[in-house]
């Protein structure tokens, strides 16, 4: 729970997150997000690397971490 939790948090206070995400063939990828929306296991946000908003599988997410403000700004 404390992942789901992190990202509420997040969600709540409108501010970005690290997430570390598992894709399907088992990578793990570091992500910067934005969250906009958590519903029914999927985190919907935007992804600094991509710049573009991408969904993602809660149950995937290996870590979740706060950034200050102008981590972001890179």
């Amino acid at each position: 729970m404390e992942t789901i939790d992190a990202l509420r948090e997040a969600l709540e206070a409108e501010r970005p997150l690290w997430i570390g995400y598992a894709d399907t063939d088992g990578t793990v990828t570091q992500q910067i997000v934005d969250p906009i929306r958590l519903s029914g296991g999927v985190l919907t946000a935007f992804d600094h690397r991509f710049e573009q908003v991408r969904s993602f599988t809660v149950a995937r997410v290996t870590g979740v971490a706060p950034l200050a403000t102008h981590e972001t700004d890179a």
